[in-house]
């Protein structure tokens, strides 16, 4: 009996009769076990795909130097933002705590792969050449090469069907012909394939509707010391009504908020979060069922010699637990290196991480308690009678 120990050894603890009942058949434990794996692994694809979707809600924010932003009421988020004359920018430069309001346009255009000849729709950014626009001081004097129309400022972490984008190579953003003259390192994640800046002139041949002196974020910065919240109530109190001041943190959430919700990618990550525990928690359960109908000799047995009815309920969720453990550790090491390889292919911010593990872990105990816990009402059926005719 699988489920006893041999002849003249010791029963031994609740942990050896789990063990030993997962180790009698192994060929069906290790088959098991791979279904158990998959649905982890499945659970940390869309976990990483969701935070994925987390962070790119925000990726492009993160490179930009601003406190608070000037948007249209019409903004809906970054690649469709809504438009206002930038003469609005004057009445928040002179709010009291105001540093500077330099306009930003931002639009969606086909870039051409030099190597191909294919276009990819990458996010297109027009800035003036004196606007210190990067949170990183260092990156600001590639701007400077922006005072050529024929010059583009390229994002090198765009993704690989973007085709080469080393400084020097010529190519095409929708029918303007660019080269490239510096470059730096961010990602756009799931907003865009890539990033493209260009000067305001450059952006107005590419997006005709963007012609005339128009804006679509102007991004204010603080004097240093200023009070944030006064000096926001400040600027919407100068504005007309087309348009709306919000702090960097109201314009993250604001997008955020969009990507989890409005679009159809968190929606999908989401579900499939709950879909992954659904299946890994029925797979379980089967495993675990049938596993108690197997040995229902083996249970009715030990009820026979005085084991309680608790003690082997404790057994079936020690058993689950065992099997998520033991499917948990190939799992998170296979998913990070689809994570690595995904993050290469895909340009998308997958990276494994302790909390993530931490987190896959504590939904993995869960599942398999969940699932043990249906299990065990197989032992009801363990009748000790019917060992005697």
């Amino acid at each position: 009996m699988g489920l006893l120990p041999r002849t003249g050894s010791h029963f031994g603890s609740r942990t050896s009769l789990a063990w030993r009942n997962l180790v009698h058949r192994r060929w069906r434990t290790v088959a098991a076990l791979a279904g158990v794996g998959f649905t982890i692994l499945l659970l940390f694809m869309q976990i990483g795909f969701y935070d994925a979707c987390v962070v790119s809600a925000t990726r492009v924010h993160e490179m930009l130097e601003f406190d608070a932003v000037v948007v249209s009421t019409h903004y809906v988020f970054l690649l469709q933002p809504g438009s206002f004359p930038d003469g609005r920018l004057a009445l928040a430069r002179s709010a009291p705590g105001v540093a500077s309001a330099e306009p930003l346009l931002v639009g969606r255009a086909p870039w051409r792969n030099a190597a191909t000849g294919n276009f990819y729709d990458v996010l297109a950014i027009g800035v003036a050449p004196d606007h210190d626009l990067f949170r990183d001081p260092s990156r600001n004097g590639a701007l400077e090469r922006l005072s050529s129309p024929l010059h583009a400022v390229v994002d090198r972490a765009g993704k690989p069907i973007l085709g080469p984008l080393e400084v020097g190579t010529r190519s095409e953003l929708r029918d303007q012909r660019l080269e490239v003259v510096a470059d730096f390192e961010h990602g756009t994640g799931f907003v865009a394939n890539g990033t493209v800046l260009v000067n305001p002139a450059t952006f107005r041949r590419v997006f005709p509707e963007a012609a005339g002196r128009t804006a679509h974020l102007g991004l204010i910065s603080y004097h240093h010391g200023s009070d944030p919240e006064r000096t926001l109530a400040e600027i919407a109190r100068r504005l007309p009504e087309d348009v709306v001041a919000l702090s960097r943190a109201q314009l993250e959430r604001r997008d955020r908020r969009f990507y989890l919700s409005d679009r159809p990618l968190g929606l999908i990550f989401t579900s499939g979060v709950a879909m992954a525990l659904g299946v890994g928690a029925l797979v379980l359960f089967q495993i675990l069922a049938s596993d108690i109908s197997h040995h229902l000799g083996e249970f009715a047995t030990l009820k026979a010699i005085g084991y309680r009815t608790t003690a082997l309920r404790l057994q079936v969720l020690e058993q689950g637990a065992l099997f998520g453990l033991l499917g948990f550790v190939p799992a998170a090491l296979l998913a990070a290196l689809l994570y690595a390889l995904t993050s290469r292919v895909a340009g998308l911010p997958l990276a494994m991480s302790p909390g993530r593990l931490l987190l896959v872990l504590g939904l993995t105990l869960a599942m398999c308690g969940a699932s043990a816990l249906l299990a065990i009402r197989r032992l009801e059926r363990a009748d000790p009678a019917e060992l005697f005719p």
